[in-house]
């Protein structure tokens, strides 16, 4: 077994030893910190290591937080769950005392004790000043995980439930020693043992059922649990994260703005809010916030599966996207699509790379003129249509067919393939239209050329995703065709197809199978219970009037 970096011995026995960053030396007062373990076996001391080191690293970022003027932000329900839990141990201990038995003499010491507590305890509470129970506070918070300077919102709060706490203890053993049954009471949680939420976040993200995400979807988690870690408090034991704690953060959620961490770095949540609303900012969607939420929960779950949680505070939490239905993504109009098919890159450009919006002799018929036919006439999401190969239009059931499935055990980024959802598997029979425009043909040239992706010269974006730099090109297509608008965009061809399938009328498992949409039935490995001829039936009633590709057909 590897030593740990921070393992040390010395004499015989182990120690944790640890070098202060120079920046927090003054702060803590010491320039390396040494601590003996106990044990002189190995195997025990590189165990005990782990968590002494994780103390010491809670130590230093207290010692931070402290430079940067931060609170832990331990909530009121926290404190006093806290102080229950060392009440609860405090009677325990009284009650062990009794049931060894007590003598006279014990009893009238133990009897005047108490009085003395009593005196000064109520006066304690009265004035606020909990300076005699400073050990036992610094106790509970090395118990909990917690950190927070003395003097500080978090440390008050804790030091009055303490407070409290040692008032009801005192009163309870003075009713004990009046010969009264006092049950010792069971705090409402004992979180003596756990992780913390970065703990949580770091184990998540390495489990091995998402060893596979792509870029994008890491740097979307980064985000969001950028944000939880600082809502919530990094160090904060999950179990002691309330379902009120996880209200509180959706309420703050509600005032952020979009990309709030990229346009205000360096800012507190807190501080972020305040300076948004001074800016007349808008929130961000209802969307993006249950995007937050719904990170969290499957957090917790994932915790409550893996038995480091009980159960999960913030399962179903949401809030409503109250948009007007004129406000939301719209489908392209019949003229946007008349000025999106009548562009020089349909109608004849420079070249379909930085000439795309000069009119000129050529014709080229690559992604960039595919990839929109193909969403429009097959429904296909962006990356979808960019990442298809050669391999991917095939014959079922006597029908050609594009099949639309995940691959994520490319030997590279540009090799893997994905979908969207489960029910994004599936294949969908080539529309009459594409197959009038030549996209069958298309193909078969493309196996001649040798190629093993149908659009080979579609570059991936960092994230991953062939679908992002498709899309920023779009939107400056559609600008130059004059076709854009705020509330259209290229997933704008899917809500276009899914019009076009109800005004066909087209049955709803129909529908969900050939859109990849969830709640469809599967029954087979392409993720559909209908034949291929059956589906083409359906397909081919998809239309679109007012809109005259003919000038596009191939001869």
């Amino acid at each position: 077994m590897p030593r740990h970096t921070r393992l040390h011995r010395r004499n015989g026995t182990y120690y944790l030893r640890v070098a202060v960053p120079q920046e927090l030396r003054e702060a803590i007062g010491k320039r390396e910190i040494w601590k003996s373990l106990g044990t002189s076996d190995p195997k025990e001391a590189n165990s005990l290591v782990k968590s002494e080191s994780l103390k010491v690293d809670q130590l230093f970022e207290a010692a931070r937080k402290r430079l940067r003027g931060e609170d832990d932000q331990i909530s009121d329900t926290e404190a006093a769950r806290i102080a229950a839990i060392w009440l609860s141990a405090v009677l325990e201990e009284d009650e062990e005392i009794r049931r060894e038995g007590l003598d006279e003499r014990d009893y009238r010491k133990y009897a005047e004790a108490l009085d003395v507590v009593d005196v000064g305890g109520g006066y304690s509470l009265a004035t606020g000043d909990a300076s005699h129970l400073e050990f036992e506070i610094d106790e509970a918070l090395s118990q909990h995980g917690l950190t927070t300077p003395k003097g500080s919102p978090s440390y008050r709060r804790l030091a009055y439930a303490m407070l409290k706490a040692s008032a009801q203890a005192t009163e309870m053993m003075r009713a004990r020693h009046a010969g009264k049954v006092v049950e010792t009471p069971s705090p409402s949680i004992v979180p003596t043992r756990g992780i913390t939420l970065g703990e949580l976040i770091d184990r998540y993200m390495e489990a091995p059922e998402r060893s596979n995400l792509s870029g994008k979807t890491k740097d979307g988690y980064k985000v969001i649990f950028r944000l939880l870690r600082e809502a919530l408090g990094e160090n904060r034991m999950i179990r002691l994260i309330t379902r009120d704690d996880c209200r509180a953060l959706q309420r703050t959620l509600t005032n952020l703005p979009p990309n709030a961490t990229k346009r205000f770095p360096g800012l507190s949540l807190e501080e972020v809010t305040k300076l948004a609303q001074l800016q007349g900012l808008t929130p961000m969607k209802a969307t993006s916030i249950n995007s937050y939420l719904n990170n969290l929960a499957s957090l917790f779950n994932w915790a409550v599966q893996e038995d480091l949680l009980d159960k999960n505070p913030a399962t179903g939490l949401s809030v409503p996207d109250t948009r007007k239905a004129k406000d939301r993504k719209k489908s392209f109009s019949t003229d946007q699509l008349r000025a999106i098919f009548n562009a020089p890159l349909y109608t004849g450009c420079v070249d379909d790379g930085e000439g795309y919006a000069k009119a000129g002799p050529n014709k080229p018929r690559r992604g960039r003129f595919w990839v929109p036919l193909l969403s429009l006439f097959s429904g296909m999401r962006l990356n979808e249509c960019c990442q298809l190969l050669t391999s991917d239009v095939r014959s079922i059931d006597g029908v050609d067919c594009i099949l639309i499935h995940e691959d994520p055990e490319g030997g590279d980024e540009a090799d893997k393939k994905r979908v969207k959802t489960d029910a994004g598997e599936r294949y969908v029979p080539i529309h009459p239209e594409l197959a009038k425009l030549g996209f069958i043909v298309f193909v078969a040239e493309q196996r001649r050329a040798k190629q093993s992706r149908l659009f080979p010269e579609l570059t991936l974006g960092a994230n991953g995703y062939y679908s992002d730099p498709f899309s920023k090109w779009y939107s400056r297509f559609l600008k130059s065709a004059g076709a854009y608008t705020t509330k259209t965009t290229f997933h704008s061809f899917r809500h276009c197809y899914r019009d076009a399938m109800r005004e066909a009328g087209l049955p709803r498992d129909v529908v969900l199978a050939l859109g990849g949409w969830e709640g469809g039935s599967v029954d087979d490995d392409y993720g559909s219970g209908f034949r291929a001829s059956t589906l083409y039936q359906q397909i081919e009633k998809i239309a679109y009037p007012g809109l005259d590709l003919s000038h596009l057909h191939r001869d």
